[in-house]
């Protein structure tokens, strides 16, 4: 699958645009189940791919919490 950017924050929320369209991270979670239901049995993902699926989605969720906390400082310095 092509993407068109790898990813962005767009209001404290992480997405993943993919030929025009925005995932999340209930979408990631899908996609990766449905990777995993449709895999072949006689060569399964290696544990390091599904661990590296993982991680990343483990760092955009942290991304999110970040522009979080940084727009919600941004709101109270503006209010000075």
């Amino acid at each position: 699958m092509r993407t068109s950017a790898v990813s962005q924050l767009v209001g404290g929320q992480a997405q993943v645009s993919v030929e025009g369209s925005s995932l999340g991270g209930e979408d990631f979670l899908k996609l990766m189940l449905t990777q995993l239901q449709l895999q072949d049995p006689t060569e399964p993902m290696k544990n390091s791919e599904l661990l590296q699926q993982f991680l990343a989605m483990a760092n955009i969720q942290s991304l999110e919490q970040l522009s979080g906390v940084i727009n919600g400082l941004w709101r109270i310095r503006r209010s000075f």
